[in-house]
């Protein structure tokens, strides 16, 4: 399943020569060839980490079977590549962040940190990356405490994010800029929302959970499909010191509507009052 402890082995589109980004240390490239359909790349010692963006940005490579004893994985060492899928040896005790970055083929990723359909990377209870090819919509498992930044592919179809109520915080820019997300649902127990969040641009349909306490900054900064944000909290939740939900001239036609018993609380919290008239009540929210 694994390759030789000194040597990483690849596919590649048209069966170019792969060449790995070196640094001046660590184990270096002693061979490098492409025969009988599979490019093996030599190194001069055991290979226990693969450096940031090591693989970044080739787009030719389209698989690629790691080292047994790899132990850590840079950030993004293989974004903007072909990968379709890739298998984590047990080794391996680090993924950086977005190691796995706009990876628009990857649709399947096995051993260490796997989720149990293929689709996720779940480092702890911290969920790094999701193989987005060919997904409509998407539920996270359960058990993810935490939502990576950034984690899915530029050219994702998904239209609908469902998170599980395990997730007690999504990270910041973690749905930024994906232009075919619609919908995403955030269920009770979610308690921090970082800034950027949910900053893409069709987004129609947002639910804040009652239990989160905090939001970051800029949250829908880019979004102008959202006219109807619903506030389940009671208690209006802290904000970053320099909140937005729009930009500053972006709120005209749309509504915040929270609990019909919060709308004086909402309209008077800091960061909240300068939204006081766009703030409508509801009984049944």
């Amino acid at each position: 399943m694994f390759a030789q402890a000194n040597q990483i082995l690849y596919t590649s589109l048209g069966e170019v020569v792969i060449s790995p980004k070196e640094y001046g240390f660590g184990p270096r490239v002693i061979s490098n060839i492409y025969e009988n359909g599979v490019g093996v790349i030599t190194f001069d010692a055991p290979l226990t980490e693969l450096s940031n963006e090591m693989f970044f940005g080739q787009g030719e490579l389209l698989s690629v079977t790691l080292p047994d004893g790899l132990e850590s994985i840079g950030d993004m060492a293989f974004a903007a590549t072909s990968i379709t899928e890739i298998a984590i040896p047990q080794t391996v005790t680090a993924i950086k962040d977005f190691a796995f970055m706009d990876c628009n083929h990857l649709s399947k990723f096995s051993g260490k940190f796997a989720s149990e359909d293929g689709r996720c990377l779940v480092v702890g209870d911290e969920l790094r990356s999701i193989a987005t090819a060919g997904l409509i919509s998407y539920t996270i498992p359960e058990g993810v405490a935490k939502v990576g930044m950034n984690l899915l592919s530029a050219d994702t179809d998904i239209e609908e994010i469902v998170l599980p109520s395990t997730v007690k915080s999504v990270e910041m820019s973690a749905f930024e800029n994906y232009d075919s997300i619609e919908r995403i649902v955030l269920n009770e127990g979610l308690e921090e929302i970082g800034g950027f969040a949910f900053n893409s641009p069709n987004i129609v349909d947002m639910t804040i959970p009652s239990t989160v306490k905090y939001i970051g900054d800029a949250l829908f900064f880019h979004n102008f499909a959202l006219e109807r944000l619903i506030m389940l909290p009671t208690v209006p939740p802290e904000m970053a010191e320099r909140f937005m939900l729009w930009g500053e001239d972006d709120v005209m036609d749309r509504v915040i509507v929270v609990p019909q018993h919060s709308v004086e609380l909402y309209r008077n919290a800091d960061c909240w009052r300068k939204y006081k008239n766009i703030i409508v009540g509801n009984e049944e929210v």
